[in-house]
């Protein structure tokens, strides 16, 4: 009977380990991590109050430790919002040239892609200020070397 619950315990935390990996950011990888090191601790103790006192010895550091290991690896900035209209008014970089009566140029803005169009031939490596947005398409403008419009 109790090794037909560790292996439950084993098997939930590699389902859990499946969602995490299938979703984004970092919500089940510890639970995850939990069951697995719980799951095995019952299969080789064969007392489970046992098997749950030295697991938990184990289990409290590296929960500590993963999101102390988490916090120092994700940004510390909050993400930059590029939504439709917060866009309007940012700079960029072309990415692939931009030709007129097309949306087959592509610009960076902040660390997103987006389809791009303008009134002018404008080739990669150039900068550009969004004028315009479209769902996920912009309407640009090429800068000079000061950041101003050029003639």
């Amino acid at each position: 009977m109790a090794f037909e619950i560790a292996l439950l315990v084993i098997i939930v935390g590699i389902i859990l380990l499946f969602v995490e990996i299938s979703t984004p950011g970092f919500f089940f990888g510890i639970p995850a991590t939990v069951l697995i090191i719980l799951g095995i601790f019952l299969v080789f103790v064969p007392d489970p109050l046992i098997a749950i006192i030295v697991a938990t010895m184990f289990v409290i550091p590296i929960t500590i430790g993963s999101i102390f290991l988490y916090k120092k690896l994700s940004p510390e900035r909050p993400p930059i919002p590029l939504g439709r209209w917060s866009i309007v008014g940012k700079t960029g970089i072309v990415t692939k040239d931009i030709v007129p009566d097309s949306m087959s140029g592509k610009v960076k803005i902040h660390s997103e892609i987006w389809s791009a169009k303008a009134e002018e031939r404008i080739p990669a490596g150039a900068r550009i200020k969004v004028v315009a947005s479209e769902g996920v398409h912009v309407t640009v403008e090429r800068l000079g070397e000061t950041g101003r419009k050029e003639k």
